[in-house]
């Protein structure tokens, strides 16, 4: 009876040392020293046949949950601290983001700028140029149109060559 009690506990001992390192998740030293102590709880258990098991779990439970606590704790700890490191980095790309934008709206706004859609004047465009709409209806005047509502797309191109596409409906 003594030998298959033994064999029964050291079957237990067993599983609850691989649960305790899979647990553990192969998580450096302290780990290890966790997994040999529940072991060595477990060596005890095996000599003092005559305890009971309750002796074994008591400890063996209050260590894993410390050591769950405490590695739980170290987790919290590494991702507030790659949450900053994330929020950091983001912020440089954004920074990079938006000095990249301003430059390709400077090379947008020196390649092409639409000025009228539908018939419509494009204001912002002509904002962004410094230029009015004054200006804008005196070059359609010297370009042969005499109405906005007149084109359908018209863009400035280089500050100086106009593409304008004539209107086959009447936006009025």
């Amino acid at each position: 009876m003594d030998y298959l009690t033994i064999i029964v506990r050291a079957v237990f001992i067993y599983f609850i040392v691989l649960f305790a390192i899979r647990l553990c998740q192969k998580r450096e030293w302290l780990n290890i020293v966790v997994v040999f102590m529940i072991a060595q709880l477990g060596v005890v258990f095996l000599i003092y046949v005559e305890k009971p098991l309750l002796l074994f779990l008591l400890p063996t439970l209050t260590l894993l949950l410390i050591h769950l606590l405490y590695m739980w704790l170290v987790k919290k700890e590494e991702e507030m601290v790659e949450r900053f490191q994330d929020n950091g980095e983001k912020q440089q790309l954004l920074q990079q983001m938006i000095e990249s934008s301003h430059s390709m709206k400077e090379d947008v706004r020196r390649r092409t700028v639409v000025l009228i859609i539908d018939g419509q004047i494009q204001f912002q465009s002509l904002q962004d140029l410094k230029k009015t709409e004054f200006w804008l209806r005196k070059q359609l005047k010297q370009l042969g149109f005499r109405s906005v509502k007149d084109i359908s797309y018209c863009s400035l191109k280089d500050e100086g060559t106009f593409y304008i596409e004539e209107s086959s409906q009447d936006y009025s």
